[in-house]
């Protein structure tokens, strides 16, 4: 059984300072009381219903005193409401119908008060304005405590990680035995929770994208610094405000300035509350790890072709598509598409020389995108055209515009595009990801990340200077090519950064014509990320270490440790240093490709494009401004 001060109040954060020191204090004495009677919880709330719809009666009448009286009324009546959840909780009897019953009370209870108010006023001789004044007013106050209810049940949910506190509308099924008195009020509720859908629906889906997990502890944070703000302004169009205002006009005998407060006022701060909760919910969106989609062997297997045949065609998507046995029923490699001179099919797979040719391949679902950078935009945008959902090589796109074009299109065309990402599987990423879900190191505060390599991958080609060093080929250097995966693994753990500041030059490989090494400072609130990446390193060699308040995560060669007060846990990882790793993470990342293409929402993937977009647009920024900090605006 929770203690009496956890039943008295659902935290310092969601309750305003009349609830935490008069309704939920004096609610848990009432609840206490009823504990030892046969009163049921469900009792007490058609009681404050009872006495909430004589209150507003009262309003009917133009006396200062029966005002009053009902004021006191409506009082008495929002301290049983605060009653009946407490003696549910205190008995262990809470339900979903008790949560209904509760919601449909709070409604009937103000839409009496309303009503009674417009026939005051229409008596008053205010005719057909009066009435449609109180309409608009009642439709406002619906809103605005719908608003109220889901940001604190969000907060709750979300931060407090009580999993109960948020419903939606797929949570209200029916039972077998319902009389038609439960029917008709979970129907009600139902209608609440479609309101709620309607107003908050980046939250809503939030909400189903975690499921019946939890935020992870860093987004938690976030999530908390974020919006704290947002409940406590909520104070400002709550029930306790209705209270004075009902004070200051209704009683004093001005019941139609009561009305107007609703519809004017209130509405500019409901409008302003529901639009930050939104912006938080799209950053909370952005910053959320990709969900890894169920592979189920479905009746459907999507036909494709690879658009490119070069070095990452042929050592990692195709072999991944043909020998994962996990996606043998999936996807059907039923073409290649390649228009360089001395190109050789791979696996007997027909080679077209145009995409334009795929139509004589039969249906087409999907094309997997391996060329260089340049060329990702255009082909994606073609592909999408032609009706092709895309996988396509990183980065998809460079800039926010560019990010912008390619969620514009999939979205014209209602197909998806999914940016290679594959270092979100890798194992070394998923055990950092689990250390730091966990909370072993507390608030992380420093992340150092950094790659060497010789120099550029030459990938299947034998020119002198690598097309990863030409900036018609890669529009980018060793920032594009390897930063890319540190990029979103980061944002993975911590979201968009702030702010970023970023150095380019050529250190050793004076024949290209873009950054051999980059140096970025990833500014967030309360921390920073370093990324170093150099093509004019000694040896292939990469490094990672996080510090957080209670101890440090480090990989570097075959070791990656967890040293936590004092205790080291260590995995061998020597193996993910190995490019030949790679044909395994493709297949991870084309098996939720498939999962994804069943459900039908890519929108997370439009997202992570449009982040790296947005982060490597901010450095290139800083680099050309010497290292300037640049703000990073993620457009999703």
């Amino acid at each position: 059984m929770k203690p009496p001060d956890t039943l008295a109040s659902k935290g310092r954060a969601v309750e305003e300072w009349t609830d935490f020191h008069f309704f939920r204090p004096v609610g848990r004495r009432i609840a206490g009381a009823a504990s030892a009677t046969r009163i049921s919880a469900d009792q007490v709330t058609m009681a404050s219903l009872l006495v909430g719809l004589v209150a507003g009666h009262l309003f009917v009448y133009q006396s200062v005193g029966r005002n009053a009286v009902g004021l006191m009324l409506f009082i008495i009546s929002d301290l049983l409401d605060s009653a009946d959840g407490q003696l549910a909780r205190l008995r262990g009897t809470s339900t979903r119908f008790g949560r209904v019953l509760d919601g449909f009370s709070d409604g009937a209870r103000f839409l009496n008060l309303y009503i009674h108010l417009a026939v005051r006023l229409v008596l008053a001789g205010g005719s057909w304005p009066a009435a449609v004044l109180a309409l608009a007013a009642l439709f406002s106050h619906q809103h605005q405590s719908s608003a109220v209810d889901f940001i604190k049940n969000a907060f709750l949910r979300f931060h407090d990680r009580d999993h109960d506190a948020l419903d939606l509308p797929e949570h209200t099924g029916r039972e077998a035995d319902e009389n038609l008195f439960i029917r008709t009020g979970r129907g009600i509720y139902r209608d609440y929770l479609e309101r709620q859908v309607r107003m908050f629906p980046q939250s809503v889906r939030l909400a189903r994208r975690i499921g019946t997990g939890d935020l992870p502890a860093g987004l938690r944070v976030r999530y908390a610094e974020m919006q704290e703000p947002v409940v406590a302004r909520c104070a400002w169009i709550g029930q306790n405000i209705r209270f004075a205002m009902l004070a200051l006009t209704a009683v004093a005998g001005w019941p139609s300035a009561f009305l107007w407060l609703t519809l004017g006022p209130l509405n500019l701060v409901l409008i302003g509350l529901v639009a930050t909760h939104e912006r938080n919910a799209r950053r909370l969106l952005a910053a959320m790890p990709r969900p890894v989609r169920v592979l189920a062997r479905a009746e459907r297997t999507y036909r494709g072709a690879i658009i490119g045949l070069g070095g990452i065609a042929r050592q990692a998507h195709l072999p991944a598509f043909i020998a994962d046995r996990r996606l043998e029923d999936r996807f059907a490699i039923v073409a290649t598409v390649d228009a360089g001179e001395g190109v050789s099919p791979f696996d007997g797979i027909p080679l077209l020389r145009s995409m334009d040719t795929l139509r004589e391949m039969g249906p087409i679902d999907f094309v997997d995108i391996c060329t260089p950078t340049a060329t990702h935009l255009p082909l994606t945008l073609q592909a999408l055209a032609a009706g092709y959902h895309v996988v396509c090589e990183k980065p998809v796109a460079l800039t926010r515009s560019e990010a912008t074009q390619v969620a514009r299109a999939a979205h014209r065309a209602n197909r998806i595009v999914m940016p290679c990402h594959q270092h979100r599987f890798n194992p070394v990423w998923r055990q950092i990801a689990r250390w730091l879900e966990d909370d072993a190191l507390g608030r992380w505060h420093l992340a150092e990340l950094s790659v060497y390599r010789a120099e550029a991958d030459r990938g299947a080609s034998n020119a002198e200077t690598p097309w990863r060093g030409l900036w018609d080929h890669a529009r980018g250097g060793v920032l594009l090519d390897h930063g890319t995966h540190f990029l979103y693994n980061l944002m993975d753990l911590a979201g968009p950064p702030a702010g970023v500041r970023a150095w380019t030059g050529q250190l050793r490989h004076q024949a290209f014509d873009v950054e051999d090494t980059a140096q970025l400072i990833l500014e967030y609130p309360g921390r920073i990320a370093t990324v170093f990446l150099s093509w004019a390193g000694h040896q292939r060699e990469n490094r990672i270490r996080i510090i957080g308040e209670r101890g440090v995560i480090e990989w570097r060669g075959a070791a990656l440790t967890c040293e936590a007060n004092g205790v080291v846990e260590s995995v061998d990882c020597s193996m993910q240093s190995n490019k030949a790793s790679y044909t395994g993470w493709f297949g991870d990342l084309f098996a939720d490709f498939a999962g994804t293409l069943d459900c039908r929402d890519g929108d997370e993937y439009l997202a992570d494009i449009a982040r790296v977009a947005a982060v490597l647009e901010a450095a290139y920024a800083s680099a050309a401004s010497g290292g300037r900090a640049h703000t990073v605006r993620v457009t999703v």
